[in-house]
């Protein structure tokens, strides 16, 4: 079977990576959609953003192809243009004024957003890991805490973009927040120190007390904390040992009879990466790996399930952000690291 698999899992790779090339916007960046339909099936429009691009180059990172150097670096250069002084990112990127229809780019509304501690470490992740140079950044997030020593979501110092008109309609939280999600990306980019222990220690004792559920605010995917939780742990923050036995118990106790969890491909392909995260596999992985090569589309990609959700002050109810591109980038991280695994 495993033989099998190598050549499945290669087929769907090649498919998978043209699929992104292809649809790579010109100025480097993965679309995001945004909808107020939980499955994304429905009345999904295109929103510029800066955080799917970061999701997408995070997982592109284990891949061996000449086509991902082709598409990080024009990711990359997204990204770094992006960056606002001192070193910080917003959700909404700066061509949030356009979208696309019928083929074509035109212009609507800007939206303006508060920057924030999540895409900034996302952001500055990316770029630092790839050799780019950021600007020393630790003392906008060791100003951004709360009397626990917990990074708030945030950044309430700096409200607005000097590109900003008198036509954008301006978001701003009413008020800061905690999310586990947003700590499991600072502590990735900020890795294991005296500044994030509290972090750590809270992420963990979250996981252990089975007190995840109403932690991750942005996230509706019940496997997106495992997932980010694993790959700090991956990238040095090893304070996230703690947990990971833990997490992969939840994980494996999910799974469903056709290898799946829930009937999802990102769920599923969150699940296998955070188990090579951590390094403890099960015979699961194998299933789960059929599972996801069985659910790429002709085009390659896997259809878009939401990454993060924020409440609409504007238009009411709920608005979930995903996109094809994103849940292609995760289940292609799956595969690329099971197709090394078997070689290896």
């Amino acid at each position: 079977m495993a033989i099998l698999l190598k050549y499945q899992t290669k087929d769907c790779l090649v498919k998978g990576l043209d699929f992104l090339l292809k649809n790579q916007l010109p100025h480097g960046e993965f679309k995001t959609f945004i909808s107020f339909d939980p499955e994304m099936r429905e009345n999904c429009q295109y929103l510029s953003t800066t955080y799917i691009t970061t999701f997408v180059l995070y997982s592109l990172g284990f891949i061996n192809s000449p086509k991902v150097s082709t598409i990080r670096d024009k990711a990359l250069q997204f990204l770094s243009q992006e960056m606002e002084p001192p070193a910080i990112w917003r959700f909404f990127g700066t061509n949030r004024n356009i979208k696309i229809s019928g083929g074509r780019f035109v212009y609507y509304t800007p939206i303006g957003i508060l920057p924030d501690l999540d895409d900034t470490a996302c952001a500055s992740f990316c770029l630092k890991s790839n050799g780019f140079d950021v600007p020393d950044n630790l003392d906008i997030f060791l100003k951004n805490r709360n009397n626990d020593g917990l990074f708030y979501t945030w950044l309430q110092d700096y409200p607005k973009h000097p590109e900003y008109t008198k036509r954008t309609h301006y978001i701003a939280p009413p008020e800061n927040d905690i999310c586990s999600g947003v700590l499991a990306n600072i502590l990735l980019y900020l890795g294991d120190n005296e500044y994030t222990q509290n972090v750590s220690d809270y992420l963990n004792q979250l996981v252990l007390e089975d007190k995840e559920a109403e932690s991750f605010i942005y996230f509706p995917n019940n496997f997106a904390l495992p997932y980010l939780m694993s790959r700090a742990y991956a990238n040095g923050a090893k304070s996230m040992q703690k947990s990971a036995k833990k997490n992969i118990e939840k994980i494996t106790n999910s799974f469903a009879n056709d290898g799946s969890i829930n009937r999802s491909p990102l769920s599923t392909a969150y699940a296998i990466c955070t188990a090579f995260n951590y390094g403890i596999l099960g015979d699961w992985v194998h299933q789960a790996i059929i599972y996801l090569s069985q659910t790429q589309s002709e085009n390659g990609s896997w259809f878009k399930e939401p990454l993060c959700l924020i409440e609409s002050q504007v238009d009411g109810g709920t608005l979930h952000y995903g996109s094809d591109e994103f849940t292609t980038a995760i289940c292609l991280e799956a595969l690329s690291r099971y197709e090394n695994w078997l070689q290896n």
